[in-house]
């Protein structure tokens, strides 16, 4: 969102809740907040708050509405061979179980930003083509199959 896109939406709500209640102070902080989202989220955003607020919103109540709103969205699902579009890479090596990093793709960049970057060499989620052939030749099968296959005796054997 660009500032001017930033000043029409406030001038919105100023409009409706009176301009001395967002001095230079409380603006700068909404925008720091702000300019990191969509102007079209934003705008529905500050939408649902005229029409619902008795009083002018503050911030964490513009975070909650937008998080509302944004809940809400459909998500596409975005295609990644090493997050599954996920965003989250899970790190099987850092002696935490469920430590998850964000992938460098586009669904990670969508993950919030205080998860770290995964920084580390990419191992694939989704097995190639190769990897699935090989895991189903027929050797493997049969060898796996066989391993632990004992003797078995029938009763009537026994018996006579």
């Amino acid at each position: 969102m660009t500032r001017q896109e930033f000043q029409t939406q406030m001038a919105r709500l100023m409009e409706v809740f009176n301009e001395k209640n967002y001095p230079d102070e409380r603006l700068h902080q909404i925008w720091e907040w702000a300019k990191k989202i969509d102007n079209a989220l934003y705008s529905l955003t500050v939408s649902k708050l005229i029409a619902e607020q008795e009083r002018a919103p503050l911030l964490p109540k513009f975070k909650e509405t937008f998080l509302e709103l944004k809940l809400k969205l459909p998500m596409a699902k975005l295609e990644c061979a090493y997050c599954d579009g996920s965003g989250l890479i899970l790190d099987p090596d850092s002696g935490f179980p469920g430590t998850a990093y964000a992938c460098n793709c586009p669904a990670g960049h969508q993950v919030p930003s205080y998860v770290v970057r995964w920084n580390k060499v990419f191992v694939r989620v989704v097995p190639t083509k190769e990897q699935i052939l090989e895991a189903r030749k027929p050797k493997d099968i049969i060898l796996n199959s066989f391993k632990n296959i004992e003797p078995v005796i029938d009763e009537a054997e026994i018996l006579f």
